[in-house]
């Protein structure tokens, strides 16, 4: 049975009383901030510059990874919608497109390209 954990920084009010152990091995080559330039970096190349990530989240699923959040901007609706995610392996950097929601650069033009089509129907209605 495959089990994951996803973790974000906690956050809590002062004086919380939080308590939580997890033990779980690996290296740690990739930070958060690089795996975002990472991210940014193949989407430029691959899909454009109207798209961008966001602040990676740890996944920890048979190694560790970086899940990261993809947005598109549409500065003349002013609009900035999430796409799916990206996840990088957090001791290679390699983006591993089969563990992640968006496949290949081409499926996350098609989502840009149906989302701009659903915004402006939208924004034409109105």
């Amino acid at each position: 049975m495959e089990k994951s954990i996803e973790m974000t920084p906690p956050t809590f009010p002062p004086q919380a009383e939080v308590g939580y152990t997890i033990q779980v091995r690996f290296r740690f080559n990739i930070t958060p901030f690089v795996a975002q330039q990472k991210v940014n970096t193949y989407l430029l190349l691959n899909v454009g510059q109207m798209v961008s990530a966001g602040e990676p989240t740890l996944l920890i699923n048979q190694g560790a990874y970086w899940k990261v959040p993809i947005f598109c901007a549409f500065p003349s609706m002013k609009r900035r919608e999430y796409l799916g995610e990206l996840v990088m392996d957090a001791e290679s950097g390699a983006i591993v497109l089969n563990k992640s929601s968006l496949k290949s650069a081409s499926e996350i033009e098609t989502r840009v390209d149906a989302l701009y089509d659903s915004l402006t129907a939208l924004s034409a209605r109105t």
